[in-house]
């Protein structure tokens, strides 16, 4: 390969037939590693919604406690803007 090629550019031919000696040959796992991957997706299946319930349940307390504390945020700054209200000296009590 050439220094300038990068391994992308490079064309490999589809039909090139090899064969690969009995060493590395690990076909025979194939099956028993489909059954493995079919059983560990069976269980997370069954674990993902125990494991999620506690999340959820998290996730809808902080969600009720950012809605609680917006809502006292809010009352907080109409309290401030009553009291800036009534401390400022209104046009119609100088004239008064």
């Amino acid at each position: 390969m050439p220094k300038n090629e990068t391994l992308e550019e490079i064309k490999i031919p589809e039909n090139i037939d090899f064969e690969i000696s009995k060493e590395y040959d690990f076909t025979h796992l194939c099956k028993y590693l489909k059954d493995c991957k079919i059983i560990i997706e069976q269980y997370n299946q069954r674990k993902d919604p125990i494991k999620l319930a506690p999340l959820q349940n998290q996730i809808n307390v902080l969600n009720t406690q950012i809605s609680n504390l917006s809502n006292e945020k809010q009352i907080l700054l109409n309290k401030k803007t009553i009291l800036k209200i009534n401390s400022t000296p209104s046009l119609l009590k100088n004239n008064i």
